[in-house]
Parts: structure tokens; C-alpha cells; sequence
């Protein structure tokens, strides 16, 4: 279950791990009076040292506590079953402790089925915290917390506020030695994992079956099971499929074998590995997964390593356990947007070091009832995408293609919608592999000042490719919002904004704009523009007038016009060949008809395709050429041509 918990504000750190026993405590003394909760006279009520709540408020329902045997396997445990009265905890002072020292907590916690959005509490100096990664339930689950003691005594509470019931068991409270670390990093300090120069779109929930679905979908990974009997057909399956693969091995044989296949191939399948999801919420120890991470290392791999959270505040004790850390958030319908970058700016805080995200596509189906009754819309999966992108992603994960819920073939229009936004991310990514090199501000003029989490409802990045600078902009409401983007600097004048065509002009350092709900905005600087004019090829007559912009990279070049409009009929996209070539224009990804005009060596005009239609497949998109080997080709609105009776014939010129 992903739940919106928010991150507690204490002195230490909640890790989710094994109880420390006798074994791990290194000799030091148990602080923890009585944990085994004797009583005097046997499993009566009042154990040694420990007390419980009570209430003289009638007219409510009372919490309910014992002692004994509970759990599989049994343990002795303190019970509680939560009350109208608020009286449901459980309590023992804590002594001893040295101000300043680092001490470890260990507890165990059984319920017996799981209620979603239930769970208990724990209280230390003061500072409570929610048990929100208690996801066992019919068995006990195992949890630790390291923090440094900022007095010499305390209260230690395990509380209940539910009507369900929970069984507490084998606290124990140790000093850690100085020499103890609190984690333990398995990664070498001079190894750095190679990551991929491309941007990753990687779904989940694919078989090998479905390699060629996921890849006409627009996804270009797939996270997958991997072992020694389905390695070959997995590689060679990926390598067809053109799909590069996250491995999620669990035997050592076929880390090896996939390690030496990566190393021997010159064009490796292998993005990088999954180690664990979710750790934090099934107490896996962190050490457990370092030792996966090492035998990976250790196999020669220099892949990165993935895992997937979805609660920030535990990053801090799993951060040494993989490379880039997943936040996977799932918010719509009944959450914010900004649970996603919340989570990621928390657990960039905590040190961890690449941050991705995982967005959210599924919903409704077997989901109902289950907290996402929907699927998102393209506009919500497109703000968590860039959003997450905004605040460091550099690749992003999709959950999921097909889970025990969720089929993503079942719903053909959020199928077309979920392409649509691979497509679009997937072209548009050299705009954004780069270093990020600044953060705008926001000021709202509108209604809506501040987002839930107290941020600006706009969130907005910098990137600087070569010499453009770019400007990723989300709108994280679902409402309409205007204000000023404010920090351009003095070094720009206007930016084009690409979706629309609009152009921004800066002054005083900041531009002004309007956004839809969940708009996403790219505003560029830096690009090419040059005056063109079509003349009649007899007269010299002109015909039409454009500003039209130079596709001047090769990126630009396979761009185009995709995903965008031109805002008027004097707006054109000029390509340009320095050599006579023949060149051809397909209309994929287009979001308009167009008209394309084609000139020969001799600046004429060699070839006009009228009302060009936009296509999705590349598989069946038309290619449109010149009869001549071609020196330019301008691309404008469907009609142009027609209505200024551009013809064969006809010249264009620069002025």
C-alpha cells in the first residue's frame, strides 16, 4: 500500500530493521526495565516497571489491555486495543541513558490483519511517531531506531488510538560503542556507477511476452525477474525488443552470468539492477541489501543499482544500500501531486544521492475500493512526470503494465494516453539529461498562492544545454494559476515557449503567464529565428511573410514540430541542408496538420505537401520528400500554402 504519511520531525533516525537480541547488543545493558514484562503474579495485568492508560470518561468505549503470549511464533507481549476514551498506550521510564550518546531501540509489533491507514504509534523525549511501514500482519514484524540521547531519562510509549488491536514485544535499549557504525556503505569510495546517457522510461509488471507491447508503448526498460533458467531468453528477448532490462536477481549464479554477459556485449541490455522495493515497509535490514549490492560489485558490474520507497523518512538508514533510491508515490485520485517531490526533496535531504521517481499510470480495476478507484489522467501523469524531473529525476519508472489488479491492455484510451506521454518525455529528454543550473521563483497573482505542502503552485527548473537555456514549469494544482516566474537573470530577453509557440518577453527579470491545471511548460532561450519570404517565382511578387525557426542542432532537426502548435500562420519551423540532400518529413508525434514546402538548390520551391496529417505509429507514418535533392523544407500551419498559392517555382528569400 503507498499512503500519504508525513515525514515525523525528531531528533533520530526510524529505521526499519531486525530486533537487536542479545547477540547484537556487544555486552552493553538493556536500559529497558522488565522486557519481559514480568508480572507478580504471573500473566496478571501490571508487569514490573510498566504501565498502562486508563479513563473515568463514561459514555465511551474503553481500551482494552493484557499480558501474555501472542503472535506467530507466540512471544510475550503487551496488548492494546485502542479506545474512544485515547487511553491506549502502554509505558516505562527509561534511566541511565548519557546526554549525547548514540542508543539503539529494537522492538517487535504483531497484528493480525492488515486495516489500511491503521497504525500505532511510538513515543521517545517527547516526539511521536507513526508505525506507517507496519505492513506484516499474521506474523511479527521487527523494527530499530537509532537516535542520540538529548537527556538522561525518558518515557517510552507504544500507543494505539484504533479499535484494532496490536501486540508490542522484546524492547530493547542499548548504548552503541563508538567504534559501532549506524550503517554500514558496502560500496567502494572510489566506485562510481556508469549511468546511462539516455533518459530511462522503465516499466514494471512486464513478462518477456510482453517485451514488444512495452516497447510500442514507448517505454524503453523493463524491470523483470531474472534467474539462471530465464537468462537467455530474457537477454536475448530485450536485445529484440530494443529494450534495456533492470534485473531483479535473487541467486548468485545468475548475478554472474548476467555481469558476464553485460561485460562481453558491446551494446549490454542491462540498464541496472533492482535490489529491494519497499525495504522500509517489510523491515529488511539495510545490511541485507549492501550484501546483494557487494556480490553485484563483486561480479564486476558497474551498473547502477535501483530501489524503490516510498516513505522518505526512513532514506537515511537505506541510502548506502543502492545507487539511486525510487520514491513511489502514488497520489491520484485522493492526494496531492506534491507527495512526489515532497518525498523526493526529503530523501535528497536525508543524502541520498540520485533520486528518481516512480509515477503512477495504474488505477480503478482491481484497484477500486483499494484507494485508487481511477486511473490518472494524461494531464496528471504528465505534471508528475516533469515534476519529477523538476526536482532531480533523471530517469523515471512506471508503475505498472499488468500487476494482480491492473492491466494497462484493458483500457485502450489511457493506453493511447500513456504512449502519448512516453513519446512526448522520450523525445523531449536531451532538453533535460543535463545538470540543472538553477531554480526560479514563483509569484502567484491568482487565488491560489501556495500549494498543500506550503511551496509555490508552480514548480519551476532551470537547464542549459549547450548555449540555450531552458525552463521546465509544472503547475502542481488542479486549478488554473497566473503569476510571474521570476530569476531569468539579466542575459535574456524573451523566451519561446514550446508546447504553445508563445513568446515571453523578460523584464525585470521575471516573464508573466497563465497555466492550466497540471500545465507543464518548456520556455527556451536561445534559439535561432530568421525573417523568410516566399516570392512568386514570375513576378518576384511576395506572397507570404514568416518568422520562421531554425532547426539548427540534429536534435532539432528529428524534433520538429512534434508535440506543438505554431500560435499563428506568419510562424514557420525552417530546416536547413548546407548540402542539397534528399531529405524526407514524416508527420509523427505532430499535434496539428501542416503544410510542408520543400526548396531545391536554388532556393525554389520544389515540392509542396498540403494539409499533412498527424501520425502516431512509425511503423506506418508517410514519409513526404522532394522530387529534387533539397537545400531547405519550412513546415507551417495547414493552409498556408494554399492561401498564399505557394507553388512550384516560387523563391524564398531571407531578409
Amino acid at each position: 500500500m503507498k499512503l500519504f504519511v508525513s515525514a515525523c520531525a525528531c531528533v533520530f533516525i526510524f529505521i526499519s530493521t531486525f530486533a537487536c537480541t542479545s547477540t547484537c547488543s556487544f555486552g552493553a545493558e538493556n536500559l529497558v526495565p522488565n522486557p519481559e514484562f514480568l508480572t507478580p503474579e504471573g500473566d496478571g495485568l501490571s508487569p514490573f516497571f510498566w504501565e498502562h492508560g486508563s479513563s473515568d470518561i463514561e459514555g465511551v468505549r474503553k481500551s482494552e489491555f493484557s499480558v501474555g503470549p501472542a503472535g506467530s511464533p507466540p512471544l510475550r507481549a503487551l496488548r492494546v486495543k485502542g479506545g474512544a476514551d485515547r487511553s491506549g498506550q502502554w509505558w516505562c521510564s527509561l534511566e541511565g541513558l548519557e546526554k549525547g550518546k548514540r542508543y539503539r531501540l529494537s522492538f517487535r509489533v504483531y497484528r493480525e490483519e492488515f486495516v489500511d491507514g491503521v497504525f500505532p504509534e511510538l513515543e521517545l523525549f517527547g516526539s511521536r511517531i507513526r508505525m506507517s511501514n507496519l505492513l506484516t500482519f499474521g506474523a511479527w514484524q521487527e523494527f530499530g531506531l537509532f537516535f542520540i540521547a538529548p537527556d538522561e531519562s525518558t518515557t517510552l510509549k507504544f500507543i494505539n488510538d484504533h479499535p484494532e488491536t496490536f501486540y508490542f514485544s522484546s524492547p530493547t535499549m542499548v548504548k552503541i560503542a563508538d567504534a559501532e557504525e549506524m550503517r554500514v556503505n558496502v560500496h567502494d569510495e572510489k566506485f562510481k556507477p556508469v549511468m546511462p546517457d539516455f533518459f530511462p522510461l522503465v516499466a514494471y509488471g512486464a513478462r518477456v511476452q510482453d517485451f514488444p507491447f512495452v516497447r510500442d508503448a514507448g517505454f524503453n526498460g523493463v524491470v523483470i525477474g531474472v534467474n539462471e533458467k530465464n537468462l537467455n531468453e530474457v537477454m536475448d528477448s530485450a536485445v529484440k525488443a530494443d529494450l534495456k532490462i533492470v534485473a531483479n536477481v535473487h541467486d548468485d549464479a545468475a548475478i554472474k552470468k548476467i555481469s558476464a554477459f553485460a561485460s562481453a556485449s558491446a551494446f549490454s541490455s542491462l540498464l541496472g539492477w533492482y535490489v529491494e522495493d519497499e525495504p522500509e515497509g517489510r523491515s529488511v535490514p539495510p545490511e541485507e541489501i549492501m550484501k546483494k549490492v557487494k556480490k553485484i560489485r563483486d561480479s564486476g558490474s558497474t551498473h547502477p543499482s535501483f530501489m524503490a520507497m516510498v516513505r522518505p523518512e526512513f532514506v537515511r538508514a537505506y541510502r548506502a544500500a543502492a545507487d539511486v533510491i525510487l520514491m513511489d508515490q502514488y497520489p491520484i485520485p485522493h492526494n496531492p501531486v506534491i507527495w512526489l517531490s515532497k518525498s523526493m526533496d526529503e530523501a535528497k535531504h536525508a543524502g541520498a544521492g540520485e533520486v528518481w521517481a516512480v509515477i503512477q499510470i495504474f488505477g480503478g480495476q482491481g484497484w477500486k475500493g483499494k484507494g485508487w478507484d481511477r486511473e490518472p489522467t494524461y494531464a496528471e501523469m504528465k505534471a508528475l512526470s516533469y515534476l519529477a524531473i523538476v526536482h532531480g529525476a533523471k530517469g523515471l519508472f512506471f508503475y505498472t503494465v499488468k500487476d494482480s489488479n491492473y492491466d494497462l491492455k484493458l483500457n485502450s484510451s489511457h493506453l493511447d494516453d500513456v504512449k502519448r506521454l512516453m513519446r512526448e518525455v522520450g523525445a523531449l529528454s536531451p532538453y533535460f539529461l543535463g545538470e540543472a543550473s538553477g531554480t526560479p521563483g514563483f509569484f502567484s497573482d491568482s487565488l491560489y498562492v501556495f500549494a498543500p505542502d506550503g511551496t509555490k503552485p508552480v514548480h519551476a527548473k532551470i537547464f542549459s544545454p549547450g548555449k540555450q537555456k531552458i525552463i521546465m514549469a509544472v503547475n502542481v494544482l488542479d486549478k488554473e494559476v497566473k503569476g510571474r516566474l521570476v530569476g531569468m537573470g539579466s542575459d535574456v530577453t524573451y523566451f519561446d515557449e514550446y508546447f504553445s509557440g508563445k513568446r515571453y518577453v523578460v523584464k525585470d527579470g521575471n516573464i508573466i503567464d497563465e497555466f492550466r491545471p497540471y500545465e507543464v511548460k518548456l520556455y527556451i532561450a536561445g534559439k535561432d529565428f530568421r525573417k523568410v519570404r516566399i516570392l512568386d517565382g514570375g513576378t518576384g511578387g511576395v506572397k507570404g511573410s514568416f518568422y520562421a525557426e531554425v532547426a539548427a542542432t540534429t536534435f532539432e532537426t528529428t524534433l520538429g514540430l512534434m508535440f506543438r502548435d505554431l500560435p499563428s500562420e506568419e510562424r514557420a519551423l525552417l530546416f536547413m541542408n548546407e548540402k542539397s540532400e534528399d531529405v524526407w518529413i514524416h508527420a509523427l508525434n505532430m499535434k496539428i496538420p501542416f503544410d510542408i514546402i520543400f526548396f531545391d538548390g536554388d532556393n525554389r520551391v520544389s515540392a509542396v505537401h498540403r494539409n499533412v496529417n498527424p501520425c502516431t505509429d512509425p511503423k506506418s507514418c508517410r514519409q513526404y520528400r522532394s522530387p529534387v535533392p533539397s537545400k531547405m523544407a519550412l513546415e507551417t500551419r495547414a493552409g498556408v500554402a494554399e492561401r498564399f498559392h505557394i507553388a512550384a517555382g516560387d523563391k524564398i528569400e531571407f531578409y
